[in-house]
């Protein structure tokens, strides 16, 4: 945990004036019920790719390419994609033996298919 999350949960309990932090999670959970449909990165990737060939946007060339990215990352992270978050991405792309336009190249398909996630309620 680092300094600044420490500062913000402290705050978060000052707020709460003695209510333990696990109570008011679950109070606000029962009565914020999620909204946003669960699956895992993988899952939704031939969904996604079907989607991509039938687009004129998408030559199957650059659709092979996007599907060698997603397939790669996918093999790191098959998280569910609600918890992939810019930091993730980021440091997936750094980690990349690539020069600049290659990495460039995997961030914009990574991106282009949580794009679609997102239209499609994920």
């Amino acid at each position: 945990i680092t300094a600044k999350e420490l500062q913000h949960y402290r705050k978060c309990e000052n707020l709460l004036n003695g209510i333990p932090l696990m109570r008011a999670v679950k109070y606000f959970i029962e009565r914020n019920p999620r909204e946003v449909k669960e699956t895992r990165f993988n899952d939704l990737v031939e969904e996604f790719l079907e989607n991509c060939q039938s687009n004129p946007a998408f030559d199957s060339n650059r659709t092979q390419l996007i599907k060698d990215h997603l397939r790669r990352y996918g093999n790191r992270y098959n998280w569910p994609i609600s918890l992939i978050s810019p930091r993730h991405i980021e440091d997936y792309i750094d980690e990349l033996p690539l020069n600049s336009s290659n990495r460039l190249k995997h961030r914009e398909s990574i991106l282009c298919f949580l794009k679609y996630a997102k239209q499609r309620g994920y």
